[in-house]
């Protein structure tokens, strides 16, 4: 299969060779592409090939004309040059005309192209950044999914949960102690179990 480059270059040898095409060169009927006409030819389809289309093609008229098209997927362009220099445009994407312009310039010709193209790029860019997310995003799904908790982490999950500095043991079995103020002066405190407690409250 042929590179974008040899494709752009077939074309423009073929161009090029319409030069020598005699009269009567279609079953004694056609003249040869005036010059001017090839001269947009070749300009059209260099510019096809900067902004990276895939392929083209041109063919020549038997009044004097020629026909270059370009091609990147579902993208057709055509581009009829007359005699004179003018120019008739069509697009179609899908197999479906979705615009065209007659008598138009080389500029305007170029800018469509141009403009086709940089559309053509920000597409293939949305679509590699978006591929790129996504292998990033399972990517890391499957890292995650590797991922094996270690032994101390998996006998931790194992052990009852206990309060904080408190032995479970000394806390089921001890007698609640209660910090009580004496009835009289002073700023000491007795510490008392509470049974004392009840049995000096009565």
């Amino acid at each position: 299969m042929k590179s974008k480059k040899s494709q752009i270059n077939t074309t423009e040898k073929k161009i090029t060779s319409f030069k020598d095409l005699p009269v009567g060169w279609h079953y004694g009927s056609g003249v040869p592409p005036s010059d001017k006409a090839l001269t947009l030819a070749s300009r059209l389809n260099s510019c096809a090939g900067i902004m990276g289309f895939e392929a083209t093609d041109a063919f020549p008229s038997i009044d004097g004309e020629i026909m270059l098209t370009v091609y990147d997927g579902d993208i057709y362009l055509e581009f009829f040059i007359e005699v004179d220099g003018s120019i008739n445009y069509i697009r179609e994407q899908g197999d479906k005309e979705v615009d065209s312009e007659e008598k138009i310039s080389l500029l305007q010709a170029i800018n469509y192209i141009v403009n086709i193209g940089i559309s053509k790029w920000r597409l293939s860019v949305s679509s590699i950044r978006s591929t790129m997310i996504q292998g990033r995003k399972d990517s890391r799904v499957l890292r995650l999914s590797q991922v094996k908790p270690t032994k101390s982490q998996s006998s931790r999950r194992n052990v009852p949960f206990k309060p904080a500095g408190v032995n479970a043991r000394t806390y089921e079995r001890s007698t609640p102690r209660l910090l009580v103020n004496h009835q009289y002066s002073g700023k000491s405190h007795q510490v008392l179990s509470a049974k004392k407690v009840a049995i000096a409250s009565k």
